[in-house]
């Protein structure tokens, strides 16, 4: 699972990215941390190992037009997910979702939780996704569509 927090640019302090991740994520003596400024959102990701998928999500954001824009990635075991309106990031993580019912558990809960509408939303996908759980999708969003 992808260790990583987005943190506002104000509070992030560079001399330490170590320290602010380890409050929110068990790290290993060999983990190593790095950080990428997110300057389109006033932000800061910090991660453990590798850059989780969620920048790379977050990069695929721009170029949708819609001001809601939803973009996930589902792996079979975890669901990145990001979530903007209007140009602000609302939301940037990663569920362990064994199975696809989960992951689409966790969809819905993030886009409750940010007042986005379902069947008003085109949900964007990244990476393979089976031709079965586009279906399922398709009956809640109004559309599904794959980003680069």
């Amino acid at each position: 699972m992808e260790r990583f927090t987005l943190v506002p640019r104000a509070f992030f302090d560079a001399s330490d990215p170590a320290k602010l991740l380890s409050q929110l994520v068990h790290l290993e003596k060999d983990d190593t941390i790095g950080y990428i400024e997110l300057p389109e959102y006033g932000a800061v990701l910090v991660y453990c190992n590798s850059v989780p998928a969620v920048y790379r999500l977050s990069g695929s954001l721009a170029c949708i037009p819609e001001s809601e824009k939803v973009v996930m990635q589902y792996d079979g075991t975890a669901l990145s997910l990001v979530v903007a309106r209007d140009g602000k990031l609302l939301l940037a993580n990663c569920f362990e979702a064994a199975d696809f019912t989960t992951a689409l558990y966790f969809l819905m809960a993030a886009l409750d939780q940010t007042g986005i509408v379902p069947e008003e939303t085109v949900v964007r996908y990244s990476g393979e996704l089976e031709y079965a759980w586009q279906e399922v999708l398709f009956k809640y969003f109004q559309g599904i569509e794959r980003v680069a």
